[in-house]
């Protein structure tokens, strides 16, 4: 395997980062089982990298020897929130295009470039993670007309599409939702949020986050905690209802061997009846 094979294999973010400054081929496929770096990243459930790659222009039609593109694979081991993000890519050049058109004498810095495409690649769309975003970017303010005319047009472009952007086209409305296999940050809802609050253990992504949250949270953490206590004394065990289900068979199985006998002493007892006649 190449070096950045070996980066996006073991899910190595700043690895592939350098391995792709020092012109590594983002699409090749010297592997023997015919794998791209980016099957490579989706497989390892590295969202950062695959989102890396394909911004270097990494193709997510590419198929392996067994014909599986890099977003079946990631979608074949759990890799939901790879998925989102091979399928929901928007690449840095359709922003530039719209940005700083080749017949418009103003042009716009490269920073807002980049802005305006981390806003529409994210693949949250809760509205806080949107205000997070901004507030990083001190002339969101001042080029708000320009950003506005640049979103529109690629949410524009992506309804239109035959193919269509799933996050994208549905931004307005929610965005995909993975809940059945992700915990989503109580603030800003993104996936995989891993930090928890000490009393009530809801989930957040970032300190920042639940340092956000807390003016409000800390009204209500002591009755959520207090509510996930009653669900887990409601919960039912397992093993109780495993228990329960081998005695009904136990029983079960006693009533069979009961009426066996009866049926038995019956027989005998019509044998009985027909010999004396």
């Amino acid at each position: 395997m190449t070096p950045l094979c070996q980066a996006a294999f073991r899910g190595n973010v700043e690895m592939a980062r350098v391995c792709l400054k020092f012109g590594a081929e983002v699409n090749t496929k010297r592997h023997e089982q015919g794998y791209t770096p980016l099957m490579f990243a989706a497989l390892s459930g590295k969202p950062d990298l695959c989102r890396l790659l394909m911004d270097y222009g990494a193709e997510s039609s590419y198929t392996n020897n067994i014909g599986k593109t890099a977003c079946e694979l990631a979608a074949f081991v759990g890799q939901h929130e790879c998925v989102s993000i091979i399928n929901n890519h928007i690449s840095l050049e359709q922003i530039n295009k719209l940005l700083n058109p080749k017949d418009s004498e103003e042009k716009f810095p490269e920073e807002l470039s980049k802005f305006i495409h981390k806003t529409v690649s994210a693949h949250v769309v809760h509205p806080i993670a949107i205000i997070f975003t901004l507030l990083d970017y001190e002339d969101a303010l001042k080029y708000r007309k320009k950003i506005l005319y640049v979103v529109d047009r690629i949410f524009e472009s992506q309804l239109r599409c035959k193919e269509s952007n799933e996050v994208l086209s549905l931004k307005g409305l929610f965005g995909q939702r993975l809940h059945a296999v992700s915990h989503f940050c109580f603030t800003c809802g993104s996936f995989s949020a891993k930090k928890r609050c000490g009393g009530c253990k809801v989930p957040y992504c970032s300190e920042k986050c639940q340092k956000f949250d807390w003016p409000i949270h800390k009204r209500c953490c002591q009755a959520i905690s207090d509510w996930n206590k009653k669900d887990e004394e409601e919960e039912i065990d397992l093993d109780q209802i495993k228990a329960s289900i081998e005695e009904v068979d136990e029983i079960k199985a006693s009533i069979e061997e009961v009426d066996e006998i009866k049926a038995s002493v019956e027989e005998v007892d019509e044998d009985g009846e027909t010999k004396n006649e």
